[in-house]
């Protein structure tokens, strides 16, 4: 990962832990690609089975609440924006009477 895109984009109290999952998510960020962490088994892809979803398809609502609202990771996201599939959100993500940049 870039280490100048880890640094922008993600804040100093949530690099520690971070998962594969938030690391393929960063890294596709500026791309503006899909970051896809469905594991291409359709039976393990069901969303029914998301409790057996390990990190590496886990991302911290913290993270996507800070992707979602921070000006400065703004700077650095594709047009376009956020783009996940497969994740399992750990945390609440709560965004009420946030101003969503992306």
């Amino acid at each position: 990962m870039n280490r100048e895109n880890l640094e922008n984009l993600v804040p100093e109290e949530l690099r520690p832990g971070l998962t594969a999952a938030e690391r393929k998510l960063v890294e596709s960020l500026p791309l503006g690609n899909v970051a896809d962490l469905r594991s291409q088994d359709p039976a393990k892809d069901d969303p029914v089975q998301w409790q057996n979803w390990g990190p590496d398809r886990t991302v911290r609502a913290a993270l996507l609440q800070h992707l979602f609202t921070s000006p400065q990771a703004a700077s650095l996201i594709h047009p376009k924006g956020v783009q996940i599939q497969g994740a399992r959100i750990e945390g609440r993500l709560d965004l009420e009477g946030a101003t969503v940049v992306h």
